[in-house]
């Protein structure tokens, strides 16, 4: 009763700070500003913000976070579940319904996070990093299951210790990356009305390396995909379809960096490498698709792009039958594409 007639609560807590040394000696510190609170409403906990921590271990390392929120939790949906549960309510029924008590999270966020720590596997080099924004958010619950989900990271940083004894850090030092700088995007969610799931974005970046971006719409996702029944879920996820995907590259400077391994490890000019790779990419659409105007299209396109000539490729894949490609058939087209020439329209373009 408490949870869903509780009301008011809101506060703010200016912040505080403490130091002292470690029994080794070691001095120490911990700083955090304000904390603050918004009111809480009837059955949702409200969202919690802190500013400015940060920490100082000496040697160990320091670290330091800007924001961070733990976004509000609502239970009011869980506490519906319970109290229409028949009496005595047993471990049974606790166990059949444990995921229609999960409340509803709306997800955190935090920006600002930087770090200088101790390698715990090298005494002569730092991990250092950090994170320049991350969100998470969480909404439209079907039995526990958040059925639209957003999420990003912008500015991942890590500095590539030059004293790495790592063989893949050591190859990018020798190619000129002292620094990655990544990010990711994340938006996808479950249309009850039209029964799809529409992926909006699922897209990696990095700084001076490029970008992948894949976008789709699911169809016949039908309620069942939430079943508490695993079974039922399990045959719901089985009668999934694609309708269409989307594909999306940009070279930033990844290809070059690519090109460069590869003719090393053959022994040959880069140039060479990319007229070959070009090649090969090109030739294998035309031997799944065959000579159709779509087909060519596709291949120039990506025989341009893998070829250095282009810095972007967009790549269309829509399924012939509206109702779109029953994944038992994609699982095949997976091992073997050219179960799929005729169940699809391929297209490409090259910038």
């Amino acid at each position: 009763e408490s949870i869903v007639s509780q009301r008011g609560g809101g506060a703010t807590i200016s912040g505080f700070d403490c130091a002292g040394t470690a029994p080794d000696g070691t001095p120490f510190s911990f700083k955090m500003g304000k904390m603050s609170a918004g009111d809480m409403q009837p059955g949702v906990y409200p969202a919690y913000t802190i500013e400015d921590i940060s920490f100082s271990g000496g040697p160990a390392g320091s670290g330091s976070l800007k924001t961070f929120v733990f976004k509000p939790i609502d239970f009011t949906g869980a506490v519906a579940v319970y109290q229409a549960a028949p009496r005595p309510v047993g471990p049974e029924w606790f166990e059949a319904n444990a995921r229609r008590l999960i409340p509803a999270w709306d997800g955190l966020a935090f920006s600002g996070l930087d770090f200088d720590l101790a390698n715990p596997d090298a005494s002569n080099a730092r991990v250092i990093g950090g994170i320049g924004e991350f969100d998470l958010t969480l909404g439209h619950y079907v039995n526990g299951i958040p059925a639209d989900i957003s999420s990003f990271a912008k500015n991942v940083k890590y500095t590539i210790p030059t004293n790495t004894m790592d063989p893949q850090q050591q190859m990018m030092l020798a190619l000129g990356m002292s620094e990655l700088d990544l990010g990711y995007n994340i938006k996808l969610g479950w249309d009850e009305a039209s029964k799809t799931v529409r992926v909006d974005d699922v897209s990696v970046n990095g700084a001076n390396l490029g970008s992948i971006a894949v976008a789709s719409t699911i169809g016949n996702a039908l309620p069942q995909l939430f079943d508490v029944n695993p079974e039922i879920e399990e045959a719901a996820a089985m009668s999934l379809t694609l309708q269409n995907l989307n594909l999306n590259l940009l070279d930033a400077g990844l290809g070059d960096i690519i090109v460069t391994v590869l003719a090393g490890q053959q022994g040959i000019d880069p140039a060479q490498m990319r007229t070959a790779l070009a090649g090969q990419a090109a030739g294998s659409v035309l031997q799944i698709f065959g000579a159709t105007p779509e087909a060519q299209g596709l291949s120039d396109a990506i025989g341009a792009f893998v070829g250095g000539q282009a810095k972007s490729l967009a790549i269309s894949l829509v399924s012939k039958d509206p109702a779109g490609l029953p994944l038992p058939l994609l699982m095949q087209g997976s091992q073997d594409p050219n179960v799929l020439v005729n169940e699809v329209t391929v297209t490409g373009k090259a910038e």
